[in-house]
């Protein structure tokens, strides 16, 4: 038998080789260590031990083969081409016990089938096939297994200043609050774009409304209106009151003055 010397180790036999992996002893020629190549055993690297050498593999049609770890512990893994899948095992091992050599038989890549066939995905949706099974890909605005459900996508939404989120296909709009416009609500209207404050009134923006301040001897909303001071006059004595731009003055009967005609002349007979 073909044999190959390993390190320098004498031997009797074989138990004197239980240190250097898969070794016999040569009790014939060398009183040697040896590997066994005839067997399928060569020295490894390090020279203290016998690798099992099960020998490369052969791709599959459309595939591929890759190996892991040392070759007397090599793991095989079989692999195919795209549109191809493994027909049998895909990983195989290599022994170097008996049974000697890869465990199992070689696999083969055969073409996949269209795993979309009768699948009918719903609104729109688009059947993906892959490795055997199938995946709808939904329309924006729809979700689940075959794009049935509606997708709320209210969800994470981005309306501000309480604007409120409706749902729809594909997105959802933002229903503003008065007084906020905007995509998403988040533009504040300026109530005195519109100049509403006249004769000198000074506008103030408030939310969905506007004040005027008016100016002296105007009043109302819009400050359009001439004030009447005299509503509220304190005339006495039967005094007449009368209006001014910036308040009123008391027009006093006879026999009266003052700012309110409050005080009775004393010439009075």
């Amino acid at each position: 038998m073909a044999k190959a010397q390993i390190g320098q180790t004498d031997c009797t036999d074989s138990s004197d080789c239980v240190t250097l992996i898969s070794a016999v002893c040569d009790t014939i020629v060398t009183q040697k260590c040896v590997c066994v190549t005839s067997q399928g055993f060569t020295a490894n690297a390090n020279n203290d031990g016998c690798d099992y050498d099960c020998r490369a593999l052969s791709a599959p049609n459309n595939g591929a083969v890759s190996y892991t770890s040392t070759i007397q512990d090599s793991v095989a893994t079989y692999s195919c081409l795209a549109g191809f899948q493994i027909d049998g095992v895909t990983r195989r091992t290599c022994s170097a016990v008996t049974p000697k050599g890869w465990s199992g038989v070689a696999p083969s890549c055969i073409a996949e089938v269209d795993a979309c066939e009768g699948i009918n995905c719903a609104n729109g949706g688009t059947c993906v096939s892959s490795a055997g099974t199938y995946t709808c890909e939904c329309a924006d605005g729809f979700k689940g297994t075959f794009c049935q459900s509606d997708k709320d996508d209210c969800v994470g939404h981005n309306c501000l200043n309480q604007g409120i989120c409706l749902d729809d296909v594909g997105g959802y709009k933002c229903f503003c609050l008065p007084g906020y416009e905007g995509q998403f609500c988040q533009e504040k209207i300026d109530e005195c774009s519109s100049q509403p404050c006249v004769n000198g009134g000074t506008c103030v923006d408030l939310v969905n409304q506007f004040k005027c301040n008016c100016a002296a001897g105007y009043t109302g909303i819009h400050c359009a209106d001439d004030a009447n001071h005299c509503d509220s006059n304190r005339c006495q004595n039967n005094a007449i009151c009368e209006n001014t731009a910036n308040g009123y003055f008391c027009l006093c009967a006879e026999g009266y003055f003052g700012k309110y005609c409050q005080t009775r002349s004393s010439n009075i007979y």
